[in-house]
């Protein structure tokens, strides 16, 4: 776990949902199907506090499905960076995604589409997640500030700081429906 582990939301064109959807989307859907991933997330989801899920989740977190698929998912950042803004967060020793899973707890994180992190969105179906995700991050003052301890202490070697997740994706989302655009999800570890 020594590698830097990124997640990447980024705006993507629908030509360019279209061109990558056929490479990207079946990996994540096999991942999610997965039944030891099934049974992982309710394993957590069962207890998301306790010591044993959470190291299960951060082992589970890596096993990441486009890992395998990284020229792909460059292809498709460079596409992504030139579409409009995007959140880029990295961290050494840590998931992003697994931090951001642990900071909200399973029932907010469960509203976030596609599985942990990792997703291609139609413009549509952005628009139609949209209202689901404000309310995966709608955290009021004490909710948020456990919010960040929480991040902190997932992710301690997280570049620019682990908080940047909870206030940089919602105005990402929303930029990227306003222009009419999809969204591209992704956690990878490159090796």
């Amino acid at each position: 776990m020594g590698n830097s582990t990124f997640w990447v939301l980024m705006p993507m064109p629908a030509a360019g949902v279209e061109r990558f959807a056929p490479r990207l989307r079946p990996p994540v859907a096999e991942h999610a199907a997965d039944p030891r991933t099934r049974e992982w997330w309710r394993r957590w989801a069962a207890d998301p506090n306790g010591e044993q899920a959470f190291h299960a989740f951060h082992e589970r977190a890596f096993d990441g499905p486009l890992d395998e698929h990284i020229d792909v998912v460059y292809e498709a950042w460079e596409l992504g960076q030139a579409t409009g803004p995007y959140v880029h967060l990295a961290a050494r020793k840590g998931s992003p995604m697994a931090g951001l899973a642990f900071a909200i707890g399973p029932e907010r994180f469960a509203r976030l589409p596609g599985w942990f992190g990792d997703f291609l969105l139609t413009p549509e179906q952005a628009r139609a997640a949209l209202p689901a995700v404000e309310a995966a991050f709608d955290l009021d003052g004490a909710a948020r500030a456990t919010a960040v301890e929480r991040l902190v202490e997932a992710l301690p070697e997280c570049w620019d700081g682990p908080e940047r997740i909870l206030d940089e994706v919602l105005p990402v989302w929303r930029a990227a429906v306003e222009a009419g655009h999809g969204l591209f999800g992704t956690q990878v570890t490159p090796t």
